[in-house]
């Protein structure tokens, strides 16, 4: 696919694009041909460089398929970027030694069957609708909307049931304390955005709430990261029941253009009903003359 990318700087053409007044195949884009003293072609003899709209359509036109399988068809320019952040793209088993490498749905399974890390399954949404129950009713076969987990040292597997997937590592630590720690497991680290909220219950009349405001994305080629969203609890030495953490309750957040968006709709709603009340209004003015 070299013929798709520029002479100058071997990027990916995209528009607009420029070819020699004298229709040779050098094609260039258009911060190369500002770059060029007065847009002359070097190679053929000086003469200037013109818009192309016949390549221009064809890198518009020339659709790839995606290499992770995810079934989506794809620019030459843009192919780059999004097989950068396909939810299809590969993850790794943080274990030490393990090179497993797959998505999500795959490294699931390696995880629970490999190394028989234990699994929950709970119910996704948005932070909008947490407490409307009645928006996604719960489907036992989906898991549920919080769980009750217990802290034991390890790690769990936690997973959505529209695939997405979390990490949580359990830690003990010197003076009798535990790290909790949890990281989403995706190829695209920038979105989407969630945050984790449990109670920590570690005895019988102790019971502290946390907040972790955003959960690190990570694909895990380096492992579980050491910056991932965390807290540090306190925990009883000894025999007994082990701490709780008790109503785990994972969130995904959305943007602010998102939040607009559902402004204006209950905004539409409103005008809708003040135009209700004013035919409500009308009709009631003409049941008044009737009777007069």
């Amino acid at each position: 696919m070299e013929f798709l990318d520029c002479r100058g700087c071997s990027q990916a053409l995209r528009s607009p694009v420029f070819q020699c007044s004298f229709g040779h195949p050098h094609f260039i884009c258009s911060s190369c041909c500002e770059k060029l003293p007065d847009s002359k072609c070097k190679t053929c003899s000086g003469v200037d460089f013109v818009r192309c709209r016949a390549m221009e359509a064809a890198v518009n036109r020339i659709l790839l398929p995606c290499k992770h399988g995810c079934g989506e068809n794809i620019t030459y320019y843009g192919k780059e970027g999004h097989e950068k952040a396909c939810k299809e793209g590969p993850c790794f088993c943080p274990d030490p030694g393990c090179c497993f490498r797959g998505n999500t749905t795959a490294l699931f399974d390696h995880f629970t069957t490999h190394h028989k890390w234990p699994a929950n399954n709970f119910i996704d949404y948005l932070w909008q609708t947490c407490f409307a129950p009645e928006v996604y009713p719960p489907n036992p076969s989906q898991g549920t909307r919080r769980l009750d987990v217990s802290a034991v040292p390890g790690i769990r597997v936690l997973r959505s049931d529209e695939g997405h997937l979390f990490l949580l590592n359990v830690v003990s630590l010197e003076s009798h304390a535990l790290k909790v720690s949890i990281v989403s497991v995706q190829a695209n680290t920038e979105e989407p955005v969630y945050t984790c909220s449990f109670s920590y219950k570690w005895r019988r009349d102790h019971c502290q709430n946390v907040w972790l405001d955003r959960i690190t994305n990570s694909s895990l080629f380096d492992g579980l990261p050491e910056d991932c969203s965390s807290c540090i609890l306190p925990s009883v030495p000894g025999g007994g029941d082990p701490p709780l953490l008790k109503g785990l309750f994972i969130t995904r957040k959305v943007d602010d253009e998102d939040e607009m968006e559902w402004e204006d709709d209950d905004d539409d709603d409103d005008d809708d009903d003040d135009d209700e009340s004013s035919f409500d209004e009308y009709d009631n003015e003409e049941e008044d003359d009737k009777d007069d």
